[in-house]
């Protein structure tokens, strides 16, 4: 009798032994959270979402903010990928709302330099961690980045779309007739970046092209 109780409490005491050496962490903040928290009391509170909502062509759960644009600049310029999987979570949540479906994901890519400096590209992990979730594969020579473009975060609307106009091209012998894609970024504000790469993809022939990033910002007139 002895020998089956403790048959049966050995997985509850494996289970928090894990946790004492590997406890959970805040996926925004990487503070130690419960087993079954996501984020901490804090983050949580912080957070702002979008709802069930679409801003103009482009899908994004969150708005861009506080805790989440923290974790996506951690993620962004010092390799934190912590959120990760908390971002691909939501994303897969809006995907599978849709009623429409798709055929692959495609990251919207750095420039080569870019890429080389920074050592990864942060809507690269998304996609793969999305694409997981999602069962679907990604195909990340749909697109190619001609130019490395300045920062947009200085310019203006008009600045912004200037910018990115002629930065990316469909690569010779990309098949992309007929596909249904998921392009997937980090943050969106303007759309500039979307439309231009979206829209090679479909000059190239794509069915349909559906931009999702994991946040966006809002105007401050459509603020409550």
């Amino acid at each position: 009798m002895a020998d089956t109780k403790s048959s049966a409490h050995a997985p509850r005491l494996i289970s928090r032994l894990q946790y004492i050496l590997f406890p959970r962490r805040c996926a925004l903040c990487a503070c130690v959270v419960s087993p079954d928290d996501a984020l901490c009391e804090s983050c949580g509170a912080a957070v702002l979402t979008l709802g069930n909502t679409q801003r103009g062509a482009c899908l994004a759960p969150f708005v861009y903010g506080g805790v989440v644009r923290e974790a996506l600049l951690d993620l962004k310029f010092g390799g934190e990928r912590t959120c990760v999987p908390y971002f691909a979570d939501a994303l897969a949540q809006y995907v599978r709302e849709e009623t429409r479906s798709f055929d692959c994901l495609c990251a919207v890519p750095l420039h080569p330099a870019r890429q080389k400096s920074r050592g990864f590209n942060q809507s690269d992990l998304l996609a793969d961690a999305l694409a997981a979730r999602l069962s679907l594969p990604v195909q990340s020579d749909l697109l190619a980045r001609l130019r490395d473009t300045p920062s947009q975060r200085t310019l203006d609307h008009a600045g912004r779309q200037e910018n990115v106009q002629g930065a990316f091209a469909v690569p010779p012998g990309a098949v992309v007739q007929g596909l249904r894609i998921l392009l997937v970024d980090d943050i969106t504000t303007t759309g500039a970046t979307l439309r231009e790469a979206s829209g090679m993809l479909r000059q190239a022939g794509a069915a349909r092209v559906q931009c999702i990033a994991v946040a966006t910002t809002v105007p401050k007139n459509a603020r409550s």
